[in-house]
């Protein structure tokens, strides 16, 4: 059995030490224009509520009150991609509108080379990320970098390993 000096995610200590995180999705078709802010808002505030209210199910403690992120999936009217944008804390009003506008499309232009300056377009959905960061343990190091514990033999240890009928396994 080898005990990788730094496991990751695909271990069950790496499993362990990972933030808590549940995302949240809402389809919210809706024209980008102004008359998006007030739908937007609501459902945002739905989400967050949401995410908070089951905190304490997910998290199992009643101490815990998630970060949260927002993002906002846009795309041009008529196209079947869409762009997760970050979205800031807070209210969005027609300042975070037009920065959001212009996000977008940079994004765009960064993604896939163009921008349609002026081409309307819409939301598609709403995502909210909720996380609870884990406490991480302190881990003692075996001597040096993780590739240097693999070859010191120090750290290595053997032992006899019994597999059959004769040894009742």
């Amino acid at each position: 059995i080898i005990v990788p000096p730094s496991p990751g995610v695909c271990s069950a200590f790496g499993l362990l030490c990972a933030d808590i995180e549940r995302h949240y999705i809402k389809t919210f078709s809706h024209p980008w224009d102004k008359s998006v802010l007030e739908g937007l808002n609501r459902t945002f505030d739905r989400m967050t509520e949401d995410a908070i209210s089951t905190a304490v199910r997910w998290a199992g403690s009643s101490e815990v009150k998630p970060f949260i992120k927002r993002y906002v999936d846009l795309r041009y009217r008529r196209q079947s991609s869409e762009l997760s944008i970050s979205l800031s804390d807070g209210k969005v009003d027609e300042t975070k509108l037009t920065a959001l506008t212009e996000a977008f499309d940079a994004e765009h232009e960064k993604t896939y080379g163009h921008r349609l300056r002026g081409y309307p377009f819409e939301v598609h959905s709403l995502r909210l990320m909720a996380t609870i960061p884990t406490r991480r343990p302190e881990l003692a190091r075996i001597g040096g970098s993780a590739s240097s514990a693999v070859t010191n033999t120090s750290a290595q240890s053997t032992r006899k390993a019994y597999w059959g009928k004769k040894h009742g396994i």
